[in-house]
């Protein structure tokens, strides 16, 4: 059964930091953030002084989260430097097996309407009112509504930010 849940991502942080010996916010400096080219972020802590809470919370400009989208886009490669293996990306663009409609963390389907929902047991308020235009939209969900979102078909990028507002139409 897909049970939508963001203990896997806390899992692979405890795990990262470990085999790595680099803080979260090293790793991601030095191997994914400063290859893109982005400026400043900012990660929420467990506590003071604690550990990143790795399954929400990473709060960056439009423009760093647009660069996110056009490196998945371009397979992983920023420029001529690939900073997230091919394979990879397309693993994580993959429908599981229990939710063809969630990769790694992301969405990669049509949403349901009238809501859009993550399994079985979890519905999110986001309205769709009607499929997307394109089949083949991706997206990374943030709160409130907030989306990085991508269209492989039409090599397109797409940014939603502002303020919470739960009544935005996916659509």
């Amino acid at each position: 059964k897909f049970v939508f849940n963001h203990v896997n991502s806390q899992i692979l942080h405890a795990v990262l930091t470990r085999a790595t010996g680099l803080s979260y916010a090293d790793f991601l400096t030095r191997y994914f953030w400063g290859p893109l080219g982005n400026g400043a972020a900012q990660i929420r802590l467990d506590e003071p002084n604690g550990n990143a809470r790795v399954v929400c919370c990473f709060q960056t400009t439009a423009r760093s989260w647009l660069r996110i989208a056009q490196m998945v886009l371009d397979g992983g490669k920023v420029g001529d430097a690939q900073v997230i293996s091919p394979a990879w990306i397309s693993q994580m663009t993959t429908p599981t097996t229990l939710n063809p409609k969630y990769g790694f963390h992301m969405y990669l389907a049509q949403p349901d309407p009238p809501q859009r929902r993550a399994g079985t047991d979890r519905v999110q308020p986001t309205q769709v009112t009607e499929p997307f235009a394109a089949s083949d939209v991706r997206y990374l969900e943030g709160r409130g509504g907030q989306r990085t979102l991508w269209i492989p078909s039409k090599g397109l990028a797409v940014i939603r930010i502002g303020k919470i507002n739960f009544a935005w139409d996916d659509a």
